[in-house]
């Protein structure tokens, strides 16, 4: 990965670190089985091959839903072990109170709308929403 995040560098404004590696380095089934472990890790690498581009790190399934409390222990250890500018989680409305808790104590959280692989069980398989 700090390969590939040399490379990338020059042209991109913004890197996501997402648990997608799970399926895509790890040949896990889906991202639900990525842990926060692994996203530092592959957090660390990425950072390490960047210079400009500014960085940020998907929290994965089952580290932010918890509550604000759990997301905030995730996301702050996330910040200071990759170096990463903000982190990323799904949910729309109902993660509102989380994002909310994470900004009000210094954590740049990017949403999407879009694919939510974090879901597949819950949609009943891999469906663009948004």
């Amino acid at each position: 990965t700090t390969p590939v995040a040399r490379l990338v560098d020059p042209h991109c404004d913004v890197v996501l670190v997402g648990d997608s590696v799970g399926m895509v380095l790890h040949g896990l089934p889906s991202t639900l089985g990525v842990t926060l472990d692994m996203m530092v890790m592959h957090g660390q690498a990425v950072r390490r091959g960047l210079e400009r581009a500014l960085m940020v790190v998907d929290m994965p399934f089952g580290s932010y839903e918890e509550g604000p409390d759990q997301a905030f222990r995730s996301a702050a250890r996330v910040m200071a072990e990759t170096g990463c500018a903000a982190v990323k989680l799904e949910g729309g409305e109902a993660m509102a109170e989380t994002i909310r808790f994470l900004a009000g104590r210094g954590i740049p959280v990017m949403a999407h709308v879009g694919l939510t692989p974090q879901a597949v069980n819950a949609f009943g398989g891999y469906r663009v929403q948004g």
